[in-house]
């Protein structure tokens, strides 16, 4: 799992504080696996695309409805990053696969127990408030077997606290997000390489 730390321009001239620490988030380095990554954003181009872009991402109206999208994909497609990261309204959670096609998601706040889906049983040491996150067709392991995603995490951001995956198998992912509370939410498509991603808000009230 990968805590990612995003820097925010607060003027439209950046002055040689703001470069400076464009360039540390840059090079930053951050683990997944156990391995040391470098991660660069590919979409952000130019110091006038930092801008406009952590602007754009400051404020949204979100959901706490069911985001729901079937999918086009035609065999299991594999989630080889989950990714999280803070900003200064929202906790984002990024999953990337591997592939053409994303897998069909389905992602709203539970109201009832979670089950594992090999045993059955009731999933104990989950946050009072989560959300679930189910992926079809979709695998979080390679065909030798080998986890790509971490099973469980915590978390100390204000919105996300828990990440724990509660199914993988047969063509079905079930990821359980523990979160302080029921907030609104947005979910987001992105290529180059295919993501998911999702921004919890932070509570008004913190």
């Amino acid at each position: 799992m990968v805590l990612c730390w995003h820097t925010r321009a607060t003027s439209k001239q950046f002055q040689p504080l703001d470069i400076f620490l464009v360039l540390f988030w840059i090079v930053l380095p951050s683990t997944t696996l156990g391995k040391t990554n470098i991660h660069i954003h590919e979409s952000l181009k130019s110091l006038a695309q930092l801008e406009s872009h952590q602007n754009a991402l400051s404020e949204f109206e979100g959901t706490i409805s069911v985001v729901e999208k079937k999918s086009a994909a035609d065999e299991s497609v594999i989630v080889t990053h989950a990714r999280v990261a803070t900003h200064p309204h929202f906790d984002r959670i990024v999953f990337t696969f591997a592939g053409e096609k994303l897998p069909g998601y389905r992602i709203e706040y539970a109201t009832q127990p979670i089950e594992e889906c090999g045993s059955g049983e009731i999933v104990r040491g989950l946050s009072l408030t989560y959300m679930l996150v189910r992926l079809s067709p979709s695998q979080a392991h390679r065909e030798d077997g080998k986890i790509t995603v971490e099973r469980t995490a915590r978390f100390a951001h204000q919105s996300l606290k828990q990440f724990r995956v509660t199914c993988d198998y047969e063509g079905d992912v079930e990821i359980v997000l523990g979160v302080a509370e029921r907030v609104p939410y947005r979910v987001t498509e992105l290529t180059k390489p295919l993501r998911l991603v999702i921004d919890v808000k932070h509570s008004p009230r913190r």
